[in-house]
């Protein structure tokens, strides 16, 4: 009993604990408590970048954008390496119909760590929905060029064909008379 609560009350003021017990809530999938967790540790230490990229995180999971997207800006005013905070709060904008900014924030992510494969995987996303078609092909070619084959990569290209054939051109019918 004692082990117990003196544990309890050693994660109760340890930060780090916290936000270790939010991402262990978090793979369990229980968001909810991962984001309690990660709320104590924020009032405990809210110079934690990592905690309010969890956060914003599960935020994003329950379609909370503004409070995702108010966590990814200190994440990214904060962090030594925003490159995570740009994807993320690209993906909060794309919620919010936010499509310019989230393009640039993905080529924020693209410019400051060339070989953050999510970004390009993301971005070619976007620009098929788009129908962007070059664009997207470039950034699944450089995918291609990079990134080890898997079902992963193989189920984003299919999707990235899927949103690219709903904005192709109708191609006229030829002729019969030619």
């Amino acid at each position: 009993m004692f082990s117990f609560l003196r544990r309890l009350f050693g994660a109760l003021s340890d930060p780090v604990a916290m936000l270790q017990r939010g991402d262990e809530a978090f793979a369990r999938g229980d968001l909810q408590r991962a984001l309690g967790w990660y709320q104590l540790g924020l009032q405990q230490q809210p110079e934690l970048v990592d905690l309010y990229e969890k956060r914003g995180t599960v935020f994003l999971m329950l379609d909370r954008y503004e409070e995702a997207l108010a966590d990814f800006e200190i994440v990214i005013a904060r962090h030594p390496d925003p490159t995570i905070g740009c994807q993320n709060r690209a993906v909060v904008y794309e919620k919010l119909g936010r499509v310019e900014e989230a393009l640039a924030d993905y080529a924020r992510a693209i410019q400051r760590t060339p070989d953050y494969w999510p970004a390009y995987a993301n971005r070619a996303l976007l620009l098929a929905r788009r129908g962007e078609r070059d664009k997207a092909l470039a950034d699944v070619g450089v995918l291609d060029a990079h990134v080890a084959p898997s079902e992963n990569l193989k189920a984003l290209k299919q999707e990235i064909a899927d949103s690219l054939a709903k904005h192709a051109e109708p191609r006229a019918a030829p002729d019969p008379a030619m």
